[in-house]
């Protein structure tokens, strides 16, 4: 389950109800693009130097309920992720989930991969991956798994070719 909610209270009641459904992971999504959610909660400020408390606060909470939390993140939107990352550690989180798109290159951003893979106990890499190259090249990079989303709102075989093109 992907969690963007501007409350906390909100967002522990969703994630334990998923999990009592049999739910796997729950994704915080802290980097937001939501704007109602932006008017009304922290989302990408989450990141921010004076916001990572609260950023902390909220993983406590949601590691407490016994399912794998991952926590997304979107590059470019603070230069210190790997201070981000230390801050938090020392919480039992499953992994880290980074779009790591480049809107300048359209491309995957594959050294922000390799900067951070050692910060990760688990690597989620995704954003304009839209070959097998960028794939490899990802999982080259460091990430444990790749993302794929925009291309398959078009074309529902996308993910699949993909995979067959990486041999999988």
């Amino acid at each position: 389950m992907n969690l963007a909610t501007p409350k906390l209270e909100w967002g522990v009641e969703a994630a334990d109800a998923f999990r009592e459904a049999g739910g796997d992971i729950v994704e915080l999504n802290a980097h937001g693009g939501y704007e109602r959610y932006l008017k009304l909660g922290l989302l990408r400020a989450m990141v921010l130097p004076e916001n990572r408390p609260k950023l902390r606060e909220w993983l406590e909470r949601l590691v407490e309920l016994d399912i794998p939390i991952i926590v997304k993140f979107r590059m470019g939107v603070v230069s210190d992720y790997p201070a981000v990352l230390e801050g938090i550690s020392d919480l039992d989180i499953f992994g880290v989930h980074f779009n790591v798109r480049n809107d300048s290159t359209k491309s995957p951003d594959f050294s922000f991969v390799e900067a951070v893979r050692d910060k990760c106990p688990f690597l989620l890499a995704s954003g304009y991956v839209r070959s097998a190259d960028d794939a490899r090249n990802l999982f080259s990079a460091g990430a444990d798994m790749v993302g794929i989303a925009e291309p398959t709102i078009e074309d529902a075989g996308f993910i699949g070719r993909i995979a067959r093109n990486l041999g999988l």
